[in-house]
Parts: structure tokens; sequence; C-alpha cells
């Protein structure tokens, strides 16, 4: 599931209450590659929000809580 997806507009922060995320980059020969692995009480979309741009954000793991912040 991607919850955000780089070259996407955002407008909000999305902090990880509970579980993992992959977050993903793309490599010097355009392979995707790993950039971090995000987990409780991380966020993600703050960098986005003052034009600094974001990456893709994914989980493979169907018990992944978010919050949205606004």
């Amino acid at each position: 599931q991607v919850i955000i997806e780089a070259g996407q507009p955002a407008d909000e922060v999305i902090l990880i209450a509970h579980g993992k995320v992959n977050q993903l980059g793309v490599s010097k020969y355009g392979e995707p590659t790993l950039l971090a692995v995000l987990s409780d009480g991380d966020h993600i979309g703050d960098r986005a929000l003052v034009g600094m741009g974001v990456q893709c954000v994914i989980s493979d793991a169907p018990d992944v809580i978010l919050a949205s912040l606004r």
C-alpha cells in the first residue's frame, strides 16, 4: 500500500502510530532503493509541506496505524 508517493502534492504530516513502513527512493541507476524503515512515532510529509519534496513511502504490513496531522 502506497502511503505517499514522490512527486505528489502533500498537505498533511502523517504520523506512524504503530507498525513499520519502508521509505523508498531511486538509486543513481534508476532502481528502487530502501532509504529508511520508519516505525512507531516517526512521521512523513513534513519536508513536502515546506517545498522540499517527499520520497515514496509504502507499507507491506496490514497492521500499520497512521494518523494524519493537518
